[in-house]
């Protein structure tokens, strides 16, 4: 009787501990994300819109165990909202591999579900994808073109 007891209150104190550590990495997680959208629209971006995705099951040699992806769009950028200043600004941010990698890197440090992170202008084809490697940094992927018999690897994105 005296050890069920002992259980049962190891198991009351235990557990909520475990779950207040799950409560603080996920709210690390949005913090984050938060703070680099905070960053992009304090640049003068208007609206940054986020999203998690599958990541897409044709891409070979993932070092990771992660397949989530997380997308930021910049807008607006191709739309009859946007204009030459925010386009421009979009821009700079689209052009700074510097910055997105910087992005992409706090984002996977802090959000243990991500194993890439992409970025993009709104309206558009252009996209930065970040996959994260075995060191726990990110890489730009690199473009291939499609084609017959062309399976693209994690480093990898099919482009244009």
């Amino acid at each position: 009787m005296k050890k069920i007891l002992t259980l049962a209150l190891i198991s009351c104190f235990t557990f909520p501990i475990f779950n207040f550590k799950s409560v603080n990495a996920q709210s690390s997680c949005q913090a984050t994300i938060n703070s680099v959208v905070s960053d992009i629209k304090s640049k003068g971006v208007r609206t940054v819109l986020t999203e998690e995705r599958k990541v897409p099951e044709y891409y070979t040699e993932n070092p990771t165990n992660k397949n989530t992806e997380f997308w930021l769009t910049m807008g607006p950028y191709n739309s009859p909202n946007s204009d030459r200043r925010t386009r421009g600004i979009i821009a700079n941010i689209m052009n700074s591999k510097v910055l997105m990698k910087t992005y992409s890197d706090k984002i996977v440090a802090s959000c243990s579900k991500y194993g890439v992170v992409s970025i993009g202008a709104e309206g558009t084809d252009w996209v930065e994808q970040y996959a994260l490697q075995p060191n726990g940094k990110t890489t730009l992927r690199t473009c291939v073109s499609p084609g017959p018999g062309v399976q693209l690897t994690w480093n990898q994105v099919g482009c244009l």
